[in-house]
């Protein structure tokens, strides 16, 4: 019997006509199954053996709640099983491996090492930046909500012709928003306590 040049290619008496679905989809579809089978007009029953997956008519899909997340898993393997209608009843079965597409993640928190500066340091680091995200290896690039501060290699720091003065403020209140490269960021404001210079800081 010759194949099929359409996306349903039959090497067997099932086909896929999608491997690929995105993460983080609830209920994601992954594509329709068609069966070729010798007896015309013959219908079929078709289920899968992975049970997070189910079947809707002929649509393989994620159950309504399910979803997959690639950085866990970045593919799936299943089979499905188409079963006639004849007596007595016959069937086929074929596995497939379901691809889990990588889509960028927000940030999800902004951490500070440290959240202390001397007064009458001009340039003063505060503390060193560190972003978590669930899509690991993603950059990031850091603003700062007071103008007296900026992020240079991930150091939040004074400006290098910026001091603070404990006399005027024991505390300063900002904002650090790191944006990853897909242009989706996270917010934290974090309180820096200035010290003293006559005094120690135990912290």
């Amino acid at each position: 019997m010759p194949f099929s040049s359409d996306p349903f290619v039959f090497f067997t008496a099932i086909a896929l006509g999608n491997l690929l679905i995105n993460e983080n989809v609830p209920g994601a579809v992954v594509g329709s199954v068609a069966v070729e089978d010798p007896d015309s007009g013959d219908t079929h029953n078709l289920t899968v053996s992975d049970p997070r997956f189910e079947f809707i008519g002929s649509q393989l899909k994620l159950k309504g709640s399910v979803q997959l997340d690639h950085e866990s898993l970045a593919s799936v393997r299943l089979t499905v099983t188409a079963t006639d209608t004849g007596v007595p009843a016959l069937a086929s079965s074929r596995s497939f491996t379901i691809q889990i597409a990588d889509v960028n993640e927000a940030p999800v928190d902004v951490r500070l090492s440290q959240k202390t500066g001397n007064e009458s340091q001009a340039g003063a680091t505060v503390g060193v930046l560190s972003v978590i995200d669930p899509d690991r290896g993603d950059s990031h690039t850091f603003t700062v909500s007071d103008d007296r501060f900026e992020v240079s290699k991930r150091r939040l720091k004074l400006k290098p012709d910026t001091s603070l003065d404990y006399d005027s403020e024991t505390s300063v209140t900002l904002r650090v928003t790191a944006t990853d490269s897909g242009n989706q960021a996270v917010s934290k404001d974090f309180v820096i306590s200035v010290v003293d210079s006559g005094n120690i800081s135990c912290r």
